[in-house]
């Protein structure tokens, strides 16, 4: 796994942004699976920027969720869709039909993963995938010792997740079960970045970068792929 370290949360948003840009620009028609959460979301105002600023056209790709919670929809504040589609594809004005996003509110949410896994092979599998690192070494909803060779899969959340899930929620419980797109399609991906900021993530940083791929720390699962970098700010303290 290449680590690449800047000085600050805002330099290492814009140099993973970079990637993403020069990756559009390499393939206009990829499909990218963007996280949501906190951590990424510097790296989604460097891309409006950018596509703002005509240095790369947004509208020229499609998109796939990472996740959402399930019993969640746009309507509840904290779900991935609100947090994804308020931060990116609204301001970004992305054309409705290049987003497949989860519906987390579905009676039949084992057919939601069938809807969403169909709509990615549709497209010939991730291109790109922007992750973030959960405190327990989480990537979107796979969570430690969850394993599925599905595209999509529905998970019962770690207990890590769902406390930390809450200051999503105002402090209320989050949600138990998650709805994911799996290690198993997110290795297939061409690029996958990792980007981890804040002094909370040197642990969890360090047990990855340290240990061999196990699927008590989810992230590690991905170590073995030709092309996956990690972006960190100095607070991360990841450098040798």
């Amino acid at each position: 796994m290449k680590t690449e370290v800047r000085g600050t949360i805002e330099e290492a948003a814009l140099a993973a942004a970079e990637a993403i840009i020069a990756h559009i620009h390499a393939t206009p028609n990829a499909l990218l699976c963007l996280a949501g959460g906190d951590t990424p979301l510097p790296v989604y105002r460097a891309l409006i920027a950018a596509h703002k600023a005509g240095r790369v056209d947004l509208h020229s790709v499609r998109y796939v969720a990472l996740d959402e919670w399930v019993g969640l929809g746009y309507e509840d504040m904290g779900s991935c869709k609100q947090m994804m589609f308020d931060n990116f594809y609204l301001p970004a004005e992305i054309p409705a039909d290049h987003v497949t996003f989860f519906d987390g509110r579905a009676a039949d949410i084992n057919a939601e993963a069938i809807r969403v896994a169909n709509s990615i092979d549709a497209c010939g599998g991730i291109s790109l995938t922007l992750l973030g690192i959960g405190m327990n070494g989480h990537i979107g909803f796979n969570e430690p010792n969850r394993k599925s060779e599905a595209t999509v899969a529905v998970y019962d959340l770690d207990e890590t997740t769902v406390n930390v899930g809450r200051k999503y929620f105002g402090g209320s419980t989050a949600p138990g079960k998650g709805i994911t797109v799996t290690i198993t399609a997110l290795s297939r991906a061409d690029t996958v970045i990792y980007i981890a900021t804040g002094a909370h993530k040197h642990d969890i940083c360090k047990r990855i970068l340290s240990s061999e791929p196990t699927p008590a720390i989810p992230a590690t699962m991905m170590k073995g792929h030709q092309n996956i970098t990690l972006y960190a700010d100095t607070s991360v303290q990841i450098a040798d």
